[in-house]
């Protein structure tokens, strides 16, 4: 009996030691780095090899559900390509191309995901091109409406990463769908988007010079004061901006930004913190600040 105890007593120390190990390794792994994009010369032989072997499926595909149905196939032809890089690549970017002139962005898009978390691509960049591209094909209204849904949460992604180019023509996309889609909620909304994102988009080329001081130099007062109000009012990214903001020149907004990163934080002292800088606040500002203040009231 000891020793069978003994033997489960060891069985189970192997197996503790096993996963332990197997989650170290895990944890110690690091994402795979993106592959080049092959250069035009190996794109060229690649697709003229996919010409070849799929000419039938070319030549079959008439309608717009069959051209889709073939971006479909090949797409997972070129999801199950191991060994071709080349040919792994144009098979999906086809894909991506056929699907978005049949306006079809939920598949444009799974090429675009699937091109961008393997190779060294620009995911927007792709991702407004296809939609651009789509919404000339879409004649239905609900088609119309379909691709607005898909649109629209791509807007706060471009502005998010500084993309603001990209998010006004996402926004005017999304704009163009809602239109001829007859919905008027989201036309209002959308008409709204776009001036936010344009006002956004002069804020920031009015900080470019203090985010290019802060390269230089990341302590310097007022380039952080200038860029920690523009990610907390403007784009409203208070988890980054309050950390830049406390190496700010204005006391107050420096001290309120301090107090906030303590390991324990007064929740209601934060929060009157920041209500008293919204009263120096106007317009969009003001809200932002107030809507902050409200978020440690909830709290406190």
């Amino acid at each position: 009996m000891l020793t069978l105890r003994l033997s489960l007593i060891s069985l189970v120390a192997v197996m503790v030691v096993s996963f332990v190990l197997m989650t170290s390794v895990s944890f110690c792994q690091e994402p795979a780095p993106k592959l080049a994009i092959p250069d035009d010369a190996a794109q060229k032989a690649a697709l003229a090899v996919v010409a070849d072997v799929y000419k039938p499926d070319y030549v079959k595909a008439k309608t717009a559900a069959q051209k889709i149905e073939l971006a479909k196939k090949l797409l997972g032809e070129g999801i199950a390509t191991k060994d071709d890089s080349a040919s792994r690549f144009v098979l999906i970017r086809i894909a991506r191309d056929i699907a978005a002139q049949q306006g079809d962005l939920v598949t444009a898009f799974d090429a675009i995901d699937r091109i961008n978390a393997e190779y060294e691509a620009d995911r927007t960049q792709m991702q407004v091109a296809a939609a651009t591209t789509a919404t000339k094909a879409l004649k239905l209204t609900k088609d119309h409406q379909a691709c607005a849904a898909v649109l629209a949460p791509l807007i706060d992604e471009a502005v998010a990463v500084d993309r603001y180019d990209h998010a006004k023509s996402l926004a005017a996309l999304t704009l163009g769908c809602a239109r001829e889609g007859r919905d008027s909620a989201l036309i209002k909304q959308m008409v709204a988007k776009l001036k936010e994102v344009e006002e956004v988009a002069a804020e920031f080329e009015r900080v470019k010079v203090a985010k290019a001081a802060l390269e230089a130099k990341p302590n310097d007062p007022a380039a952080n004061f200038a860029v920690g109000k523009f990610l907390c009012l403007v784009k409203g990214d208070w988890k980054r901006g309050v950390t830049v903001l406390a190496l700010g020149r204005n006391e107050e907004f420096k001290a309120t930004a301090l107090r906030e990163l303590e390991a324990s934080p007064d929740a209601l002292k934060t929060g009157d913190g920041w209500w008293k800088i919204s009263d120096g606040l106007d317009g969009s500002d003001k809200l932002q600040a107030q809507a902050h203040a409200g978020e440690w009231y909830r709290k406190s």
